[in-house]
């Protein structure tokens, strides 16, 4: 399994997680053609995903732009429930993070 350390300097760690599964010992610089052949795919991956979004990758170019980004607390419609939401644990420390309480 490759995992990415750091995305913007390109740092990178190879496990064997058959023989490793607790991911204790980077074997990148004993395997580095399985490592580079992993590394170029994902690259070309997430190369492909940038274009994608970007409508690059499509003859017409982005025929939809992105929705403009909102958070459900802030919507309208929620905002009878956030107090009774405030005390629940799969809200409370987001609400509390952004000022709702």
């Amino acid at each position: 399994m490759i995992v990415i350390e750091n995305i913007q300097n390109k740092q990178y760690s190879l496990f064997n997680i058959k023989e490793d599964i607790t991911e204790s010992k980077n074997i990148l610089s004993t395997n580095l053609e399985k490592g580079r052949e992993m590394i170029d795919y994902y690259e070309n991956w997430l190369e492909s995903v940038k274009n994608s979004v970007a409508g690059k990758d499509y003859k017409e170019g982005l025929l939809v732009p992105d929705p403009k980004s909102h958070f459900w607390w802030n919507v309208y419609e929620y905002q009878p429930y956030i107090n009774k939401w405030k005390d629940r644990p799969e809200y409370k420390f987001r609400l509390k993070r952004v000022g709702k309480y």
